[in-house]
């Protein structure tokens, strides 16, 4: 088994992060917010987190906790095709998306990760934005076409 390789995080003494992620993408960001919750941070996290419908939203239950418990984590889902009653965000994840949510140039760090397409199509909104390729890591999770 093998890949992904990379070192996705929130880099040491940041207290503020953004995310901007997909299905499976999430995975390395719960990591770091799960770390935070568990260590009482404090970390300050926004997560922009598209999936498909309410059915397939990995990890909904434990971030419904998180969000919770801790006011300073927050996860704005955002489903393609939602089921009837839904009355969150719907769609893709867009720069006016993430400006209705957020400054996207207050100086957080951002992170996303996923399948090429994806994290790739992540990559473009936050030049889109205005965000620094120093405020922003990215990993590709190898395997999909």
């Amino acid at each position: 088994m093998g890949g992904p390789h990379g070192r996705l995080g929130v880099p040491v003494g940041a207290d503020r992060c953004r995310v901007l992620v997909g299905g499976v993408g999430i995975t390395p960001a719960r990591s770091s917010i799960r770390d935070s919750v568990q260590r009482a941070t404090g970390l300050d996290v926004l997560a922009l987190y598209g999936n498909l419908d309410q059915s397939c939203i990995p990890f909904k239950t434990e971030f419904d906790e998180y969000e919770r418990d801790h006011p300073r984590i927050r996860f704005v889902h955002v489903l393609q095709r939602p089921l009837s009653g839904w009355e969150g965000e719907s769609g893709f994840i867009t720069a006016e998306l993430v400006r209705r949510h957020c400054d996207p140039l207050d100086g957080r760090f951002w992170m996303s990760a996923g399948p090429p397409a994806m994290a790739e199509a992540m990559r473009t909104l936050a030049g889109a934005l205005g965000i620094l390729a120093d405020r922003f890591a990215i990993e590709l999770f190898s395997g999909y076409e």
